[in-house]
């Protein structure tokens, strides 16, 4: 199956499931959606460029952060939520400078940006309502919806999703992704004139953006924030797992691999190991990419010859 056939059949069934599932179910698609949102934006840069980071949760905090003190400064919610992603876009031209870094360098470099932005969160009291943290922040509202119940937030962040796998498909079957896919051997591709640093920033500010929208919903969504919430280690590694599960550098892959991480650990391994279910999932995760090195999309790509649309 081409991976757009699956990404539309994907998207149909999240479509047409969620009125016939309970509040809990409900509330696991909302989460499992909210990461795979920000596994397609770590999947920007940690997939299609190559630059594998330890540190998206800078961008998923600077978005919570962003969109909830916006919120309750008496902004609409909605704009508020799309602003979040522009403060984590900010956040990512602060960050240019470690593009300049490769590798092991690179990774580690994003994860002391992310422990800065913590610490910080947690030192501007009067911001950020510092260890604290805040607390009742204004949720996304419309008239005659009720985005108290499940329902109405699983759509909103199913939309969001959708406008993310957009970008990235368009990403990776277009020029941009030509130019990120010679990234691979980068001292050729600057030797050919292609321009490295100017491609990595593209990808940096996408990439950002996503993981910022996928935080300013958290907020809007559970409507508080703590520092060692908003950029927990977990933030950083749950999408970098889901990728490669699922197949990173593709387009669907980040989204198989969070739904069957999250989903599979909720609803399976959980059931079963009431303790250690973390070292039972992380066991299974290992497997996987031992055997499956392109994830199972990437997998299931190259065994059956999935074919790359045009445009």
């Amino acid at each position: 199956m081409k991976e757009r056939g699956l990404l539309w059949l994907l998207f149909a069934l999240l479509l047409i499931l969620p009125p016939f599932l309970d509040e809990y179910l409900r509330h696991l698609l909302v989460s499992s959606l909210t990461l795979a949102l920000l596994a397609v934006g770590w999947n920007l840069l940690g997939g299609f460029a190559g630059q594998v980071s330890f540190g998206h949760a800078a961008f998923f905090g600077l978005g919570a952060y962003g969109a909830g003190i916006l919120s309750k400064a008496g902004l609409d919610p909605w704009l508020a939520l799309f602003l979040g992603g522009g403060v984590a876009f900010l956040g990512s031209v602060v960050a240019l400078p470690i593009l300049r870094l490769h590798g092991a360098y690179f990774a580690l470099a994003m994860l002391a940006y992310a422990e800065v932005l913590r610490t910080l969160a947690i030192l501007l009291e009067g911001l950020t309502g510092g260890a604290a943290g805040l607390f009742s922040i204004p949720g996304l509202y419309l008239p005659g919806v009720d985005f108290g119940a499940k329902l109405a937030n699983l759509y909103v962040i199913l939309g969001l999703l959708l406008v993310g796998v957009g970008v990235a498909f368009r990403v990776r079957y277009g020029p941009l992704g030509l130019g990120l896919a010679a990234l691979g051997e980068e001292e050729a591709a600057r030797a050919g004139g292609v321009p490295v640093f100017r491609l990595k920033a593209q990808a940096l500010f996408l990439s950002a953006f996503f993981s910022g929208l996928a935080g300013a919903f958290q907020a809007l969504y559970i409507r508080f924030l703590e520092p060692p919430y908003a950029f927990s280690l977990e933030w950083s590694v749950y999408p970098l797992v889901a990728s490669f599960l699922g197949g990173r550098g593709t387009v669907v892959g980040p989204i198989l691999g969070t739904l069957g991480l999250y989903l599979g650990a909720e609803l399976g391994v959980k059931q079963v190991l009431e303790r250690g279910y973390h070292i039972a999932t992380g066991a299974l995760v290992v497997l996987v990419v031992l055997f499956l090195r392109r994830g199972v999309f990437g997998f299931l790509e190259g065994r059956y010859a999935v074919v790359r649309p045009r445009g």
